[in-house]
């Protein structure tokens, strides 16, 4: 998107769904996803939808099984039942293919489902979203290492102290829901110190001052609803950076 074209047009509308693939991360929501999963299908199967179900050995298998169905041309959308990671995995594959995305918010954060006012915590509902057929585009982040490797965000990609503390979250299997991210933010606080960073914007302006964080952001929140850039828009064009300096 160019970042100072604040007139975009994004196009919405609806499309008939006759076949969709349903991909499941059986770990997300400690299982609660194959749960969600189940009920979802029903519904596709209630609505006359033919469902193929996709579900990875681990995150590689699992993209090559959505690139796989994707190109075949076999489906009208793709749906994911899990949490914010698993379909941050799928945008690799679905991003700029036009296929349709349906999201069932089914993991820990659901910062996806919250941003779009989908679901949460019903499966069914959610579902019926997807078989309605209705569609709209959206915004998307973009991440280019230093081996020229592209990686798509969709809410918020965070470097510093909230990355960290992300990945404290990802190792914990307790508690659930946002509670997991406030006690990984209590514990990951106690031995941080700021980092050296350097931020280059779109007019050339260069922050380059040791920092506590650095929150780039398509969507407002992360983390299970934290607003950490709550003025975000997912269809603006524009990227929003919340930046927090060195602190004690």
């Amino acid at each position: 998107m160019n970042a100072n074209d604040k007139d975009l047009n994004y196009p919405l509308g609806t499309t008939e769904i006759r076949t969709l693939a349903l991909v499941t991360n059986p770990h997300a929501g400690h299982g609660a996803s194959q749960i969600a999963s189940a009920r979802a299908s029903r519904v596709f199967a209630d609505r006359g939808i033919d469902v193929i179900a996709l579900q990875g050995a681990n995150p590689d298998d699992a993209r090559k099984l959505i690139r796989e169905v994707i190109a075949d041309g076999r489906i009208d959308a793709l749906a994911v039942c899990g949490g914010d990671g698993m379909i941050n995995l799928a945008l690799q594959e679905q991003a700029q293919t036009g296929i349709p995305l349906g999201i069932i918010p089914a993991g820990t954060g659901n910062d996806h489902g919250r941003e779009y006012n989908l679901p949460r915590g019903n499966a069914r509902d959610a579902a019926h979203v997807i078989a309605d057929g209705f569609w709209t585009t959206t915004d998307l982040g973009r991440i280019i290492n230093e081996a020229g490797e592209q990686r798509w965000f969709g809410t918020i990609m965070c470097a510093g102290f909230d990355s960290i503390v992300s990945d404290r979250v990802n190792q914990m299997t307790w508690p659930h829901g946002r509670n997991r991210y406030n006690l990984a933010i209590v514990r990951e606080f106690l031995a941080f110190h700021s980092l050296p960073f350097r931020i280059t914007l779109d007019d050339d302006r260069v922050l380059e001052d040791p920092i506590t964080l650095a929150a780039f952001g398509n969507t407002r929140s992360y983390g299970g609803g934290m607003k950490i850039c709550p003025s975000a828009d997912h269809s603006d064009g524009l990227m929003d950076i919340t930046v927090i300096g060195k602190a004690g």
